[in-house]
């Protein structure tokens, strides 16, 4: 995926930049083109057994018939040509770039599954999961590979508050009270659009009730100055949370927010 910024004029991205800097948030409709394919990488990674040594699989109870689901993979860029092709994508890191106003460099990525019957997220701010041990903002790039909407689960984001810090201790979801009396935003998204979002937005989702899934990748970046810590990242999340299939049976995981 080329950093072909064509799609995008001048003028789009001021206006895109200005909005995020208002908001915390903003939304670029279409901007992956691949996302069918992406979406058949995934599903091969969802249908194949877990390896010690292949990507991060974690799982949950589903809400339905408590099941087991595949609801996240994680640290899955080094097993997959075209996945990995997404994450280091030139076109996702550019388009941070030009949000944030200066170079960034990949901190993390993630997939989000949420199938039907899949748990939704407490309202909470990704900088309160411990990120500020390594750099002090994040901007993640939400690409949608299934459809999202008020029916699976999409994300709900709360305007604005972006620029209030944490409003919360780390580790821990926030009170409804964090938020006032604000209401959040539904952000429905159509496989290839994208959203990107500051690490001090508050957002949420909720569980996703219906019979389709809502399968999202989550690239996360940091500002280059503040370094590279994607393997230093990983390394610390195999020793505190590691996927199901590199637990011991005799410690206890605890997910942070």
């Amino acid at each position: 995926m080329k950093a072909d910024l064509s799609r995008c004029t001048s003028l789009d991205l001021e206006n895109k930049r200005a909005s995020f800097d208002k908001d915390g948030f903003v939304k670029f409709a279409g901007l992956v083109e691949n996302a069918q394919e992406l979406r058949e990488h995934i599903l091969a990674i969802e249908a194949a057994e877990p390896q010690v040594d292949g990507p991060w699989l974690y799982f949950e109870s589903s809400g339905k018939d408590a099941s087991p689901l595949i609801n996240r993979i994680e640290n899955f860029a080094d097993h997959d040509d075209v996945l990995g092709d997404c994450v280091r994508s030139s076109l996702m890191a550019g388009i941070t770039t030009q949000l944030l106003g200066e170079p960034v460099c990949l901190f993390k990525e993630k997939i989000n599954l949420k199938l039907p019957g899949g748990a939704g997220f407490e309202l909470h701010q990704d900088q309160q999961a411990g990120w500020s041990r390594y750099a002090s903002l994040f901007v993640t790039a939400l690409i949608a590979i299934d459809a999202a909407d008020t029916s699976n689960g999409c994300l709900e984001v709360f305007p604005g508050l972006h620029k209030d810090g944490l409003l919360g201790p780390e580790g821990s979801p926030l009170p409804i009270s964090a938020v006032g009396n604000r209401a959040p935003i539904p952000v429905e998204l159509s496989p290839g659009d994208v959203l990107f979002f500051d690490s001090y937005a508050p957002h949420a989702s909720k569980p996703n009730l219906s019979d389709r899934p809502r399968r999202a990748m989550y690239l996360t970046y940091n500002r280059l100055r503040d370094g590279d810590h994607r393997e230093d990242y990983y390394l610390h999340k195999w020793d505190t949370y590691p996927p199901d299939i590199a637990r011991r049976k005799d410690r206890t995981y605890a997910y942070r927010v």
